[in-house]
């Protein structure tokens, strides 16, 4: 030193990438060139010679916790846990939705309805170290049926980046997409194909996937009666008026899984129609996925028509000798000869 007051500084190389939500203290020693200690510094509880590495944990969530129906509109919300940063300095959290690849690698980020990726921000200003803040995610959205996003979230303050949350594997920081495919048949006779009947039974197997192992869920299924132009002509009433519908409940014992979903119909009435069936699929009371195409065949049965007989009406059991009953009773009288 040239005088006996003045200052030096030390630069410390601190790898911080694991000290989220540390305090880091300077300890200082000074000694003479003969190695004798002639001051130190070393106060744990000395703000001055502190610095905190900030730290966020972030919970992202849909319209059913960490599950959403895959709408054109989506909002997504994740709330952004800090621990460490100053009070009263203004910080921005912005965030990125990530897709999940099937094998659980990071798929880079999901884009919106228009190819640009999905991001968010929110610029706060903390009362205390420790505290939250929300980031919306509110985007138009391409089909997200049977997917997974992950939000990585970065707190900033100018061009100073103090904390990241990254990780594609996180669960608080997913929201999964459920997606459904239903296949129905009739009952009596293993295929699409229902008699025109009474006490008929139709099947929809539903075929489920990107659930939520250990989550109950409700599936409910409305039969639609398909109007002679291909449109929907509305759900299909029981002999009381009240809507065909069906439901089952099921705890998901895997991500994949599959369901039968029943219901009794009176079929009698609905000779040469068609019927659909469309499904619901619920958690907590919230719907996280549909399947309700009215020209999708796999969702299809067709009510069989009846042989046409009598054309006055009702059922004939004329021979068909394509002459009509007068020509059919004739024929069996042995005098063809006549009918001819």
């Amino acid at each position: 030193p040239g005088t006996k007051i003045g200052t030096t500084e030390q630069a410390f190389d601190v790898d911080t990438t694991q000290l989220g939500g540390r305090s880091l203290v300077a300890f200082e020693t000074v000694r003479d060139a003969s190695g004798q200690e002639v001051a130190s510094h070393a106060d744990l509880s000395d703000q001055g010679q502190t610095v905190t590495v900030p730290a966020i944990h972030t919970t992202l969530q849909g319209d059913a916790g960490h599950e959403s129906a895959a709408t054109s509109h989506v909002t997504l919300t994740d709330t952004v846990e800090y621990s460490g940063l100053t009070p009263g300095k203004a910080y921005t959290a912005t965030g990125t939705l990530h897709l999940v690849n099937a094998d659980g690698t990071d798929g880079g980020v999901a884009k919106d309805a228009d190819g640009k990726d999905v991001t968010a921000s929110a610029t706060f200003t903390p009362d205390s170290a420790d505290g939250s803040v929300e980031v919306t995610f509110d985007f138009d959205a391409p089909d997200l049926s049977g997917k997974t996003v992950v939000a990585f979230e970065d707190v900033s303050h100018g061009d100073i980046s103090y904390a990241t949350h990254a990780d594609i594997t996180d669960e608080g920081q997913s929201v999964r997409f459920p997606s459904v495919h239903t296949t129905a048949t009739a009952d009596a006779t293993g295929d699409h194909e229902l008699p025109a009947t009474s006490a008929q039974k139709v099947t929809d197997t539903v075929h489920m996937e990107n659930l939520t192992t250990g989550h109950e869920y409700v599936v409910t299924g409305t039969l639609h009666v398909v109007a002679d132009d291909g449109t929907d002509a509305g759900t299909l009433k029981d002999s009381d008026g009240n809507d065909v519908t069906a439901t089952t409940t099921f705890t998901a014992e895997a991500a994949t899984q599959d369901v039968t979903v029943a219901f009794d119909v009176d079929a009698s009435g609905l000779a040469g129609k068609r019927v659909v069936a469309f499904e619901d699929l619920s958690t907590a009371g919230v719907s996280v996925a549909t399947h309700a195409d009215i020209t999708d065949e796999g969702q299809t049965v067709t009510v069989a028509t009846p042989e046409t007989g009598n054309p006055q009406g009702g059922s004939s059991s004329y021979p068909n000798t394509g002459q009509g009953p007068v020509a059919a009773v004739l024929i069996a009288a042995g005098l063809t000869a006549v009918c001819a």
